[in-house]
C-alpha cells in the first residue's frame, strides 16, 4: 500500500520555494552496480540504462515522474537540486547529457539529504530516516524487485505503477526531510558536505602503469603463494577442489603437525595473530594461506581501482561525509577505501615469496618486488602532492578541553604533548626527549593516547608493546622487578574489582596469577602502576575527589548517569556548536545506550568513553574548518586520510602554506595550541 505522505507536504511550498528533489532509477544487477564498480564506472558500463527520473518541486508545484528525456528540466534551471546519496544522482544526470539524452541546465548547488540525515543525528538510509524523522514506514521492496529487470518489458503493468509511485514518493521524503532539518545544517558543514561530493568528480590522480605493474606482481605472487598450500590441488570425494579456505583441510594439516588448529582465520583478529605466534613457524602453510588471502585481497582492490579511472586519467574516488556517525569523521566506500589504504608495502623476493618486513618502512634483505599501495597516486604533471596532518590533534584538544594550563604552555612553547606529558608526570627533565630517550617519548605516547581515554592495564600492555616497536625495549620497561608491596597493592585492586564490579578479567587474573610466571607478573604490576600513577598525576582528567574539581571522565559520566534515571537521553554539548547524541540511555548491564541515532546498536559506554568520543569529534571540527581555508585560499584537497590532508600543489604553491592554513585554531578554540606538519611529493607516502 502507498504510504500517505499529505502531512509530509504541508508547508513545503514556503519552506522550499526554489527546491528540486531528483530521484533516478536505473537498472542494476549482479554484475552491474554501484557498489562493485563505484558510481563513474557504473554509469559508464554497457548494461546501465537510466530508464526513470521523479522530480518534486513544491515551490512551482512541479511533479514528474517518468522517463528522463521528456522530463521538464528547463523548469528547475538555477534551482537548488537535491537527492538522497546526491553523487549517484548527479552522476547519472551528467552521463544523460554527455549522451545527448536530456538537455544540460544550470542548477545552483546539489545537495544530498543523507548528508543532512546523519548530521541531523538520523540514518544514512532514506527508508531509516523518515522512520526516525516522521514514524513512517515505506517500503523498499519495489526497489528490490526492480533488479536485473528491463524497462518496461520485464515489468508488469501492476509493477510499473508500483515503480512509478515508489520513484515519486522518494523525491518527496528527500524534500521532506530537507525541509524539515534542513535549517540546522550550518552553512559550513554544508560546505564540507559539497566538498566530499566534490573529490570524486574531480577525481584523484593515478598512475595507471604503476597499477597494471603491481596487479601483475600481485597475480604471479598469488600463484606462487597458492602453490605453497598443501591441499591446493586437492579434490574431494565428489571430485570438486578443496577450498583453500576448507576448515577441515586446516585442521588436518594442524593435526598431522601436532598443533591445535586456529579458531580463526581472520587476518586482523587478535586470536589469529596469537596463533600465528605460537604455532606460525609449525604450519607454514597456515602462514601462506594467510598470505595469500592479503595478496587476493589486495588484487580485487586493484582491480577495482582500474574500473575507476576516467579517460582523463583520474580516478573516481569517494569519501563518506560524517562516515564516523558519532564524531562526523570522513569514512571510505566500499571496494576502494581512502581511509583505509594498506600503510606497509608488500615485499616479495626474485620467486614471488613473501617477505616479512621487519622494521616499518625498511625493505628486508631479498627483497626485489614492491607492491606500495600508495605510489599509485601521483601527482599531476608539473605539480607536487601537499601531504599534510595535524600534529597530535586529539592529545591538545583534550589538553584544551581539560583547561591543562602547564600542558597548553609546554605545548604553546613547541613541546609535543608526548614530552609535555613526559615532563609534567613522568619526572624527565633532560633535553628532547624524542631523541635522548625514544623509548620513554614511546611510554608516553601510549601513556597519553591509551590511558588518557581510560584504559586499563591490559590494554595498556598491547599499546605499549606496539609504540615502543620491540621486545627488548618493551622488556626494559615493564620487566623491571617489583616488590612485595606492588604486588599486593596488584591482587587488592583486583580482588576489589571483583567484589565491587563482578569484573570478569580481575576474576581471571586472579585465577591465573598463581600459575604465571614472575616476569609475566612483573610485566602486569609495572603495567597497573603505570596506569595508576597516570590517573593520580592528571587529576584533571580522571579525578573523583568529592572536596575539589572532578576530572573530565567523572564530568561526563555523571551527566550521562543523570539521563539513565530521568529521560533516557543524553546530549553532549560541544564548543564547536554541534552536539553528540545518546539514546536510550540504561544503567542494566551497566551503561549502555544507542549513539547519535536511535537506531543504532546498543554499546557500553562510561566517562573516558564519552572523553574519547567528544575530543575526536572536536579535532575532527577543527581539522574540518582547515579543510575549507584550504578550498578557499584555492589549494584543492584531493582527499582526506582522518587528520590528514592530501592537496593539489600547482607551481608557486608550497607545503608550508598548507601547514600554515591547516594549523589556524578554531574560532571557538582560540588557546589550543594546533600544528601541522608535512611534505611534498610526487607520489602519496606517510
Amino acid at each position: 500500500m502507498r504510504p500517505d505522505l499529505s502531512p509530509l507536504v504541508e508547508g513545503l511550498r514556503e519552506l522550499c520555494p526554489n527546491t528540486a528533489a531528483v530521484d533516478f532509477e536505473t537498472y542494476y544487477s549482479k554484475d552491474c552496480s554501484v557498489q562493485t564498480d563505484g558510481n563513474w564506472a557504473y554509469c559508464q558500463n554497457p548494461e546501465w540504462d537510466a530508464y526513470m527520473v521523479s522530480i518534486y518541486a513544491p515551490g512551482i508545484d512541479l511533479e514528474y515522474v517518468g522517463l528522463p528525456r521528456d522530463a521538464p528540466w528547463e523548469k528547475i534551471a538555477g534551482m537548488t537540486w537535491l537527492a538522497h546519496n546526491a553523487n549517484f544522482d548527479r552522476h547519472v544526470y551528467e552521463r544523460l547529457v554527455e549522451q545527448g539524452l536530456v538537455p544540460e541546465v544550470a542548477y545552483k548547488v546539489w545537495h544530498d539529504t543523507a548528508d543532512l540525515a546523519v548530521y541531523s543525528h538520523l540514518p544514512r538510509a532514506l527508508a531509516s530516516a523518515v522512520k526516525t524523522s516522521f514514524d513512517l514506514s515505506i517500503s523498499k521492496a519495489a526497489r528490490s524487485n526492480a533488479k536485473g529487470k528491463r524497462w518496461p518489458l520485464d515489468f508488469s503493468e501492476t509493477e510499473q505503477h508500483v515503480m512509478l509511485d515508489y520513484a515519486m514518493d522518494d523525491a518527496v521524503l528527500c524534500m521532506a526531510l530537507w525541509g524539515k532539518h534542513a535549517g540546522g545544517w550550518p552553512q559550513h558543514e554544508r560546505d564540507l558536505s559539497l566538498h566530499t561530493g566534490n573529490i570524486e568528480f574531480r577525481g584523484v590522480p593515478v598512475s595507471r602503469e604503476q597499477i597494471e605493474q603491481n596487479l601483475e606482481i600481485l597475480q604471479t605472487a598469488l600463484w606462487a603463494a597458492k602453490k605453497k598450500i598443501p591441499w591446493h590441488d586437492e579434490t574431494d570425494q565428489k571430485c570438486k577442489p578443496v577450498a583453500l579456505g576448507s576448515p577441515k583441510a586446516m585442521e588436518r594439516e594442524c593435526f598431522r603437525r601436532g598443533v591445535p588448529p586456529p579458531k580463526t582465520t581472520a587476518l586482523k583478529e587478535k586470536a589469529f595473530i596469537d596463533w600465528l605466534d605460537d604455532y606460525g613457524e609449525l604450519v607454514p602453510s597456515i602462514r601462506d594461506l594467510s598470505r595469500y588471502r592479503r595478496i587476493n585481497r589486495a588484487i580485487k582492490v586493484y582491480q577495482s581501482l582500474l574500473k575507476r579511472i576516467r579517460p582523463d586519467g583520474m580516478a573516481s574516488l569517494s569519501l563518506k561525509y560524517f562516515g564516523a556517525d558519532k564524531t562526523g569523521r570522513w569514512s571510505g566506500t566500499s571496494k576502494f577505501n581512502l581511509q583505509n589504504m594498506a600503510k606497509a608495502p608488500i615485499y616479495l623476493d626474485k620467486d614471488f615469496g613473501w617477505l616479512d618486513t621487519g622494521v616499518f618502512g625498511a625493505a628486508p634483505d631479498g627483497a626485489v618486488y614492491v607492491v606500495d599501495m600508495r605510489s599509485c597516486i601521483v601527482a599531476l604533471p608539473g605539480h607536487t602532492l601537499g601531504i599534510s596532518d595535524l600534529s597530535q590533534i586529539e592529545p591538545r584538544m583534550l589538553g584544551w578541553v581539560t583547561q591543562d594550563r602547564v600542558f597548553l604552555a609546554a605545548c604553546a612553547a613547541g613541546q609535543s604533548p608526548y614530552e609535555a606529558h613526559a615532563r609534567a608526570s613522568m619526572g624527565w627533565t633532560g633535553g628532547v626527549l624524542k631523541k635522548e630517550n625514544p623509548a620513554i617519548y614511546a611510554l608516553a605516547k601510549a601513556r597519553v593516547l591509551a590511558l588518557g581515554y581510560g584504559a586499563g592495564w591490559q590494554k595498556f600492555i598491547e599499546m605499549a608493546r606496539g609504540y615502543l616497536g620491540s621486545e627488548e625495549a618493551f622488556l626494559e620497561i615493564f620487566a623491571k622487578d617489583t616488590d612485595e608491596d606492588q604486588r599486593a597493592g596488584f591482587i587488592n585492586y583486583n580482588e576489589w574489582l571483583t567484589d565491587k564490579l563482578n569484573n570478569k578479567a580481575a576474576k581471571t587474573v586472579l585465577r591465573e596469577w598463581p600459575m604465571v610466571d614472575d616476569q609475566t607478573k612483573d610485566i602486569w604490576v609495572n603495567a597497573w602502576i603505570q596506569v595508576t600513577d597516570f590517573r593520580k598525576s592528571n587529576p584533571l582528567i580522571a579525578s573523583k575527589k568529592l572536596d575539589g574539581p572532578l576530572g573530565i571522565w567523572e564530568k561526563l559520566d555523571s551527566a550521562f548517569k543523570k539521563a539513565a534515571d530521568t529521560s533516557g537521553f543524553y546530549e553532549t554539548a560541544m564548543p564547536s556548536g554541534r552536539s553528540l547524541h545518546y539514546y536510550d540511555v540504561t544503567s542494566s548491564r551497566g551503561y549502555q545506550c544507542r549513539q547519535n541515532n536511535p537506531n543504532a546498536v546498543p554499546t557500553r559506554m562510561f566517562g573516558p568513553k564519552l572523553t574519547e568520543n567528544l575530543i575526536q569529534a572536536l579535532s575532527r571540527d577543527a581539522f574540518a574548518l582547515g579543510i575549507l581555508r584550504l578550498e578557499q585560499a584555492g589549494l584543492k584537497v584531493l582527499f582526506t586520510v582522518h587528520d590528514e590532508a592530501v592537496v593539489d600543489l600547482p607551481p608557486g604553491r608550497s607545503i608550508d602554506e598548507v601547514n600554515t592554513l591547516l594549523a589556524q585554531p578554531p574560532p571557538w578554540a582560540k588557546s589550543l595550541p594546533i600544528a601541522a606538519e608535512g611534505e611534498s611529493s610526487d607520489y602519496y607516502q606517510k
